[in-house]
């Protein structure tokens, strides 16, 4: 089958990791205001669906923001972001460290995130240099398995001073303090946790996380389509689970209308893809037949799908079928070329001339493959 990791991706509406990792806890946050218990040197801003507070300066005038990652915008271009990174294991700063890098979550006009992650500790503000001058404040401030990242900078970039920006940065830091999310916004951060976690490989724990916001609200079906991947790609012994997850999403939806909006057809398809594999990881080849044609006549210009269903024919001993198959994915995307020589599942065709001449078609193809005759 398609290597773990072809055509995987997290469902959502975003292009880049941070807005999807955020989109459940987005569309759910409703952060108010509201005084401190001591009397703050600064605006105080709170969020219930994170759990955090901060200060800002009195001097500034800032406006809270609903949504995103963005917690609140100055008059002048200062903007404080504040977004969730969840662990497979208990946070601490240098593993939030880590975990940022990794993401890829800091801005692309980045020119270099640091270097020393794991010895940073909670030092705080890290100020980043930005393309163009200026620079990121970044902090890390974990909790149980999560951590908060407060970001501060200036949009456009070097229309405040950066002295201004630090500031604004230090006072935040040195009054952020974090505490449980409201109870009402458990089921989305569990939700965003599970992507966030599904996104970094970490299938097992995507999976708990899952089942949990299931069990808060299983009228969500994001938690759905999220732990039926997360139980396929967990591999032997999920797979009876990973089916009846996808087979509750696939009943609930109607399937894309045309193109439809990106992220609707990619998780669609992905659905019906991996609830095709999950049936043939059981050797129940009948019901992957059906869900990996209905795949193909969906998408047909799919390479990957069109290896998946190769690989079933070849299981279910229907030779002819698999090199149909085979060869149709070979010419839309020959990189698979690589895996279809060593893939086990297609074990029964390999010695067929047909999948030689395949092949020896799919290399040539390749970019930078030598000429015929060199």
């Amino acid at each position: 089958m398609a290597a773990r990791g072809e055509g995987r991706h997290v469902p959502s509406h975003r292009t880049v990791l941070v807005a999807c990792v955020l989109a459940a806890c987005a569309h759910a946050r409703a952060p108010v205001p509201s005084p401190a218990a001591a009397a703050p040197s600064g605006k105080v801003l709170t969020d219930d669906s994170l759990g955090y507070s901060l200060e800002l300066p009195r001097d500034i005038p800032f406006r809270q923001v609903t949504g995103e990652s963005i917690a609140a915008v100055s008059e002048n271009g200062i903007v404080v972001r504040v977004f969730p990174l969840f662990l497979a294991r208990s946070a601490t700063a240098p593993a939030c460290w880590e975990r940022l890098l990794q993401a890829g979550v800091l801005p692309p006009q980045m020119v270099s995130p640091p270097k020393d992650a794991t010895r940073l500790g909670d030092e705080a503000p890290r100020g980043l240099p930005i393309r163009g001058g200026g620079r990121l404040y970044v902090s890390v401030f974990p909790r149980a398995d999560r951590c908060l990242v407060l970001a501060v900078d200036s949009v456009p970039i070097g229309k405040v001073s950066d002295g201004a920006v630090a500031e604004v940065a230090e006072l935040a830091r040195r009054t952020f303090r974090t505490r449980s999310p409201a109870a009402r916004f458990r089921p989305s951060l569990l939700l965003a946790a599970g992507w966030q976690l599904l996104e970094a490989g970490e299938d097992l724990s995507a999976l708990a996380r899952f089942e949990k916001a299931l069990k808060l609200d299983p009228s969500l079906e994001r938690a759905h389509l999220g732990a039926g991947l997360a139980a396929f790609y967990a591999g032997k012994g999920h797979e009876k689970e990973a089916v009846a997850e996808l087979t509750k999403v696939l009943q609930a939806r109607r399937p894309p209308a045309g193109l439809g909006r990106l992220w609707e057809v990619r998780e669609y398809r992905e659905a019906l893809m991996d609830l095709g594999l999950a049936y043939a990881s059981l050797k129940e080849y009948g019901p992957a037949e059906d869900r990996l044609m209905e795949a193909s006549d969906r998408y047909p210009h799919d390479a990957v799908v069109q290896y998946n269903l190769a690989c079933v024919f070849a299981l279910s001993g229907q030779p002819s079928d698999a090199l149909d198959e085979l060869e149709r994915a070979l010419t839309r995307d020959p990189s698979l070329v690589a895996q279809a020589q060593e893939d086990h599942d297609l074990a029964s065709v390999r010695a067929s001339p047909r999948f030689q001449k395949a092949v020896a078609a799919a290399k040539r193809a390749l970019p930078n493959a030598p000429a015929k005759g060199d």
